[in-house]
């Protein structure tokens, strides 16, 4: 049984971009400023990991836990008031999967609640119903926890499972998880050494939509 295990941010939705700014406007806000590298080298890490990088980086008394409260304010509302939060193919290729009844769960670094107001701004809440967010696990990516809970839940063997990822730090996780990693490249910095680690790498999951009955064979 082939199962599939899906990112969410940068993967199904392109909320990447608004969170960038999100977290480039908080710092503003309270008077630092977050260069772009480093917001795209921290991008869908362990937050632990993340902000240890930011403080260092930044310094003069940055704090981490601060300006991400005040991210949280301001990318919810940008993400409410988008209306474009689907990546093409999202849709199809998560009814094409429930479709041929294949298992398959999100795996994301975000938070339950605002995973579930997300997926249902998005208008896809139904068609993934199991969900492993940051919240669940004690680390999160690049380490492989939460994608080895994903499997629990489905009750797979994590290697049967392709885990649909844009980051570095989500192909690491599931590489260690034992999973086949399909990467789709987003805003997050993927190098080349991380790279060869994925099992395939496409341009869209419209590409994944094409290549399913070979995934699935």
């Amino acid at each position: 049984m082939r199962a599939f295990l899906f990112d969410i941010d940068g993967t199904l939705l392109d909320t990447e971009r608004i969170y960038v700014k999100a977290w480039q406007a908080a710092a503003r806000r309270l008077g630092y400023c977050l260069p772009d590298d480093l917001m795209l080298r921290t991008r869908a890490i362990d937050p632990k990991i993340a902000s240890k990088m930011m403080e260092e980086e930044v310094g003069g008394g940055f704090s981490y836990e601060a300006v991400r409260r005040v991210r949280t304010e301001i990318g919810e509302a940008m993400v409410e008031a988008d209306g474009h939060l689907l990546k093409p193919g999202t849709e199809a290729l998560l009814k094409a999967l429930r479709d041929a009844e294949v298992p398959l769960a999100a795996v994301t670094s975000t938070g339950k609640q605002q995973t579930a107001r997300h997926l249902e701004l998005a208008g896809i809440a139904e068609l993934i119903p199991v969900r492993v967010t940051g919240d669940m696990v004690a680390r999160g990516k690049p380490h492989p926890d939460i994608f080895l809970q994903a499997a629990s839940l489905l009750d797979v063997d994590p290697r049967d499972c392709y885990a649909v990822e844009d980051s570095a730090a989500g192909i690491k996780a599931s590489v260690a998880a034992g999973m086949k990693p399909i990467l789709v490249p987003d805003l997050a910095i993927v190098d080349d050494e991380t790279r060869r680690m994925a099992f395939r790498v496409v341009r869209s999951l419209e590409e994944v939509l094409h290549a399913l009955p070979e995934l699935l064979g």
